[in-house]
């Protein structure tokens, strides 16, 4: 115990010593910076690192569907970055429009249509307008063709039930 005492108290003067070499060799009234370790530096990472860390912070925000979260951390990093991230965001939503359409589900894709409104215009969601604009012809179409459908039995049945009404009124005049 007390070697392990005295070592750590020869260690502890050896390291004092080594500490006031820098002193003893400085100008009288110099002022002495302390020392920087390696692990100082790469405790702040420099501006490049902490950008492309924020990037990707809201690129990973908008991709989790946090848009808010996104758009505020790309609007630190400057008007490149935050239209960066709103189109991504833009192109995000026009997807999940495309696959409203295709799955012939409308009304998601109008208020997705509309939620894409709020971020610039790109290939994809002027693609999914498209699609969007089709999809609704179609409907309309469908709904035309059904009408017709309908009106062409309800004309059908009325032809047929006049006929029947007519073959009765023949059957009764000729039975008498």
């Amino acid at each position: 115990m007390k070697r392990a005492t005295l070592a750590i108290g020869a260690i502890a003067c050896l390291l004092i010593s080594c500490g006031d070499e820098r002193r003893e060799n400085a100008s009288p009234g110099a002022r002495i910076a302390p020392e920087r370790s390696v692990t100082d530096t790469d405790a702040q990472p420099s501006p490049a690192r902490r950008t492309t860390a924020s990037i990707a912070v809201a690129r990973g925000a908008a991709d989790a569907g946090r848009y808010r979260r996104a758009i505020a951390v790309a609007r630190r990093l400057g008007p490149a970055s935050e239209r960066e991230i709103r189109e991504r965001i833009a192109n995000r939503v026009a997807r999940g429009a495309l696959a409203a359409v295709r799955g012939q589900s409308l009304g998601d894709a109008r208020a997705l249509l509309r939620q894409a409104d709020r971020y610039p215009s790109t290939n994809l969601t002027r693609e999914s307008r498209i699609a969007y604009a089709d999809a609704q012809a179609r409907a309309a179409q469908r709904a035309r063709d059904l009408q017709a459908q309908v009106q062409q039995r309800i004309r059908r049945q009325g032809l047929e039930a006049r006929r029947a009404r007519a073959q009765r009124a023949m059957e009764r005049s000729s039975g008498l």
